[in-house]
């Protein structure tokens, strides 16, 4: 059996992260709903996380200056070639869609089979 902490450790934990990390008057936590409270807590981590990107791609791109300076022209790195962010992938172009003619065209076909 899985050893499961009260629901109340719970909410203590989300009145902590809300009452310390993100400074709410203790009277305005009590006064919100859970689901602001939430809202407002993974805001503050998205926010979080967005410095904490930024951080690390101004750090790379001094690094990448840094030893640019020291090589060859040839040899020569690009911030994302030397240190690669989740946020650098590129996605995959998506399929365009069907126009309507061409999609009438298939429903037509898969009916006719």
């Amino acid at each position: 059996m899985r050893n499961r902490r009260p629901k109340t450790d719970k909410i203590a934990e989300i009145e902590a992260i809300a009452l310390g990390e993100l400074g709410m008057p203790e009277t305005e936590f009590f006064n919100s709903s859970l689901r602001a409270v939430a809202f407002r807590i993974s805001a503050h981590y998205d926010r979080q996380n967005r410095h904490e990107i930024e951080e690390w791609k101004r750090i790379r791109w001094q690094t990448s200056i840094l030893l640019n300076i020291q090589l060859a022209q040839k040899d020569r790195i690009t911030p994302e070639k030397l240190l690669p962010l989740p946020g650098d992938e590129k996605k995959p172009a998506a399929a365009p869609k069907p126009t309507p003619h061409e999609y009438a065209k298939f429903l037509i076909d898969q009916y006719n089979r």
